[in-house]
């Protein structure tokens, strides 16, 4: 693990304008692969990683990292108390508190706290960070955490999932939150983050094994949130998430301009699942206000 990770780091800061400010860094010198990093046997078979880890998150200021298990692509957004396996990264001059749950696959979680922040370890898959009020919501929000496999095979006539996608399961937590009888979509901001560029994020259309299937999908998508979400060149399907996540509010209630696609997309030095299928960079959201 390089820990000289400035000149590849992505940084942006935002606010709701209501009290709620946060932090994202994209972090991509090295591997930060987070997978197999539990508890104290993943610090010992992961020294350096940890190492890497305080020294950015520690000089982010974060305090308490929640970092999912999104390997099932499941779109659940759970609550910090399901993050039960902590983990202390130690360092020059202080401490940072990282939780885990590796029983427990998810997506996403609420930041309800200053110095609360959420973590994974991407390649290409967008970040989402949505806020209502005072409150906050993080998530991993890969092709399969917004679209349910089940529902494009049968085209809204069964469900493989409670929720179809991690925006909703995003706007439910906000909305069990805030504890409102009333609450108002209108008010919802959201943020899409380090996102694989549509053109790089192709399904070919004549697969032997997967051709039927991104047909399948090409027309759900299409219909069900908008030609701006995917477009065919040369035979292959190219998918926009982050238009796609930003349709996904807008269905929701959320306004179009209330949907920020300003750092949406990777910087192009950033590795994908396309590009690189081993090296992974780090997404993380701190709240800060």
């Amino acid at each position: 693990m390089d820990t000289s990770i400035n000149h590849s780091t992505f940084i942006a800061y935002e606010g709701n304008g209501q009290g709620v400010d946060f932090t994202v860094q994209l972090l991509a010198s090295g591997d930060w692969s987070l997978a197999g990093f539990y508890g104290e046997e993943g610090l010992n078979k992961k020294a350096d990683l940890a190492q890497a880890l305080f020294v950015s998150l520690f000089s982010m200021g974060a305090k308490r990292v929640y970092a999912p298990t999104p390997v099932e692509f499941n779109g659940k957004v759970i609550t910090p108390k399901a993050f039960t396996t902590s983990m202390t990264l130690n360092g020059l001059g202080g401490s940072v508190q990282m939780l885990r749950n590796e029983e427990y696959p998810a997506d996403g979680t609420l930041l309800r706290n200053i110095g609360d922040a959420g973590a994974f370890s991407g390649g290409g898959c967008p970040m989402i960070v949505a806020t209502y009020k005072k409150h906050m919501v993080f998530a991993h929000a890969g092709r399969d955490c917004l679209l349910d496999r089940v529902r494009i095979d049968s085209f809204d006539k069964q469900e493989g999932r409670r929720y179809g996608s991690v925006v909703t399961s995003t706007m439910e937590a906000l909305k069990e939150e805030s504890f409102e009888s009333d609450f108002d979509p209108r008010k919802v901001h959201a943020w899409v983050y380090g996102s694989i560029r549509a053109e790089d994020f192709t399904h070919a259309l004549d697969d032997v094994k997967y051709g039927a299937y991104n047909g399948k999908m090409y027309d759900y998508v299409r219909e069900r949130f908008g030609p701006e979400c995917v477009a065919v060149r040369d035979n292959l399907m190219q998918m926009d998430l982050p238009i796609l996540i930003q349709r996904q509010f807008m269905k929701l209630g959320v306004p179009e301009e209330r949907v920020s696609l300003t750092h949406a997309y990777l910087p192009e030095h950033f590795p994908t699942t396309r590009s690189d299928s081993k090296t992974r960079y780090l997404a993380v959201a701190l709240r800060t206000s």
